[in-house]
């Protein structure tokens, strides 16, 4: 699994912490997403750009973009815990699904534990509106990293 942050993954992860996390949510991840989260534990896209677009688009032509990936980390400064963001996720999460990532727009990134694909979760909470749309994007998480390149907001 490449490193998609650069240099500005949170690291620190470890298998012991990564099984309290699935304790916490009472289901076994799958095993290339708990890889990942000891290697990187979440992160955020290089310092040349402001977020990762995937490659995959969804219906109407937007293409999935990801500002950062969540982390086990309680207090870190910037990236947002795995936790916190699954307590306040869980009405709009489908069972088996857990939130690891989002874009700059609140939307989520979702890995379904049961099946390992990605999904993208349209929040419209923001406007207000009591409405959730759920996309299979229909792939694994090492394909859904390989396909992240920088974004439109790269330093030239």
């Amino acid at each position: 699994m490449r490193d998609v942050f650069a240099g500005n993954s949170i690291g620190g992860g470890t298998s012991a912490r990564v099984d309290e996390f699935e304790e916490f949510i009472h289901t076994k991840m799958p095993a290339d997403y708990r890889d990942f989260l000891v290697a990187f534990n979440g992160g955020q896209p290089s310092p040349s750009s402001s977020l990762y677009r995937s490659g995959l688009e969804l219906p109407g032509g937007s293409e999935i973009e990801v500002s950062q990936f969540f982390t086990l980390e309680s207090s870190h400064p910037v990236v947002r815990n795995l936790h916190r963001e699954l307590e306040k996720s869980i009405g709009w999460l489908g069972m088996s699904s857990i939130c690891i990532g989002a874009d700059d727009f609140g939307n989520l990134i979702c890995l379904d534990c049961e099946t390992g694909f990605v999904e993208w979760l349209l929040l419209e909470e923001r406007f207000q509106l009591d409405f959730a749309r759920t996309f299979e994007l229909g792939v694994r998480l090492p394909d859904f990293l390989d396909k992240l390149e920088a974004g439109a907001y790269a330093a030239i």
